[in-house]
């Protein structure tokens, strides 16, 4: 998405938080502002809200440069981050419900974040996406191919390990 948000002619840089909810965009004055935030407004999605607002400022001062800001050339660092964070939270929990030994635990964590990886990957690949909830649809076959790796676990508990991970999806 940050890709497409760069290539508006008039978008100085577009940054995003490591929520990957938040953005920051710099528009070039000589342009036209509300051709440019016309498109950008289209890329991000009818939900965005401009947080133009000045009460905004004085309660978040933290969008400076304190924070974590990507852009396009480092985005990717965003996936790896969420990709570790996601395996080792659902991973950990779903181990535990499932039973399993400490070892095929930490092995089910990193293929779990291998899968994510790979799946952050693809979209990205493809130029992103503006569906905010496309990642969600893909973690159903995110965990099948992650459990598909622990070859040595009984089929029961490759069922509660995928009845958990759904289970944290909602």
């Amino acid at each position: 998405m940050l890709a497409q948000l760069d290539a508006i002619p008039g978008v100085e840089s577009a940054r995003v938080d490591v929520t990957g909810r938040h953005f920051i965009l710099t528009i070039q004055s000589e342009k036209s502002p509300s051709r440019i935030t016309s498109r950008i407004l289209k890329i991000l999605g009818r939900d965005t809200q401009q947080l133009q607002d000045p009460r905004f400022a004085e309660i978040n001062p933290s969008r400076g440069e304190s924070e974590l800001w990507l852009d396009s050339r480092n985005i990717r660092k965003l996936s790896l981050l969420e990709a570790r964070m996601l395996s080792n939270r659902w991973g950990v929990a779903a181990a535990a419900a499932a039973a399993l030994d400490p070892d095929t635990a930490v092995y089910l964590c990193e293929c779990l974040r291998s899968e994510f990886v790979r799946e952050f990957d693809r979209v990205r690949k493809q130029g992103g996406t503006s569906d905010r909830g496309w990642y969600v649809q893909s973690f159903p076959g995110v965990f099948d191919r992650a459990i598909l790796r622990l070859e040595e676990i009984p089929p029961a508990q490759a069922a509660a390990l995928r009845a958990s991970l759904l289970q944290q999806i909602g």
